[in-house]
């Protein structure tokens, strides 16, 4: 009876255990075991990843690549479509994800995310010619496009909102793409009126295009910030990557990584901000 009882004890101790142990260790051991970071990103999205030579390049891509060598690992990124990114991470298909992601309420309910890297705000690009569009209410009326499940789509349909709210007209269609690559392109052809995006996105189209786009801002009230986007159980990768990153900040490294792919610096906070759409 005693054998029977010891038994017991032993086996219902190991499932208390069991349950009380994380499943999985954290990405940051795994890393290192590993010995390579596996960093998820959509990569057709410029200046912050793309493909030029068959190499994947870009703001995000420079950072990491400089965390994988702080930790003495190989880095590995992969292409994956903005739709599925975080499913994906929470899968385990990568360790994290940095690629231009804005730093939202709703997001953070489903992961933790660094200090942010960059600006995010969402503003509007539209043709240099078009004198119709001015302000961003002037946008009231018009054809709006954007990429599926970017910040961009929330956000423009919060500013449509509130343009229909204060008596004025919404868009006159809001079109949903694949990738922000097709936007521009539509736009150019004058099949739609205006895209919404991250103001460093943007920026680097109208840096690439001379002439032919322009930028409109004043559709957001708060400002909007990028940052790395990582599992709530991975807590030693969460704080090696923040502790990566204020030493960018520090060194003034981050700063130039600014102005190589945004072509100028940019103010960011060191922490995530407390207020966020």
């Amino acid at each position: 009876m005693k054998k029977l009882l010891s038994a017991l004890l032993s086996t219902t101790l190991a499932t208390l255990m069991a349950i009380a142990s994380p499943a999985h260790a954290d990405a940051l051991d795994t890393i290192k075991a590993r010995g390579e970071m596996v960093i998820g990103m959509e990569v057709a999205y410029r200046p912050f990843e793309f493909f030029q030579n068959g190499d994947t390049v870009g703001f995000d891509v420079d950072i990491v690549k400089s965390m994988a060598d702080a930790l003495g690992v190989k880095l590995k990124t992969v292409d994956t479509a903005w739709a599925g990114i975080l499913p994906a991470l929470l899968e385990r298909k990568f360790d994290a994800v940095l690629s231009g992601m804005t730093i939202t309420a709703d997001r953070q309910k489903k992961v933790n995310f660094t200090q942010p890297v960059a600006i995010g705000s969402v503003v509007f690009l539209v043709r240099s010619n078009d004198e119709r569009i001015k302000r961003a209410e002037d946008v009231a009326g018009k054809v709006v496009a954007t990429q599926l499940g970017s910040i961009g789509d929330r956000v423009a349909k919060q500013y449509e909102a509130k343009l229909v709210a204060s008596g004025k007209k919404g868009f006159s269609a809001f079109k949903l793409y694949d990738a922000f690559p097709e936007t521009y392109l539509e736009l150019s052809n004058g099949r739609i009126d205006a895209v919404s995006g991250a103001l460093p996105v943007l920026q680097a189209v109208v840096a690439e295009r001379p002439g032919r786009f322009k930028i409109v801002d004043g559709i957001q009230d708060v400002e909007a910030y990028l940052g790395m986007a990582i599992r709530k159980e991975d807590t030693a990768l969460l704080k090696f990557a923040n502790d990566h990153i204020a030493e960018l900040k520090r060194s003034g490294k981050l700063e130039q990584l600014q102005v190589k792919w945004f072509g100028s610096k940019q103010q960011v906070p060191d922490t995530v901000p407390t207020q966020l759409r």
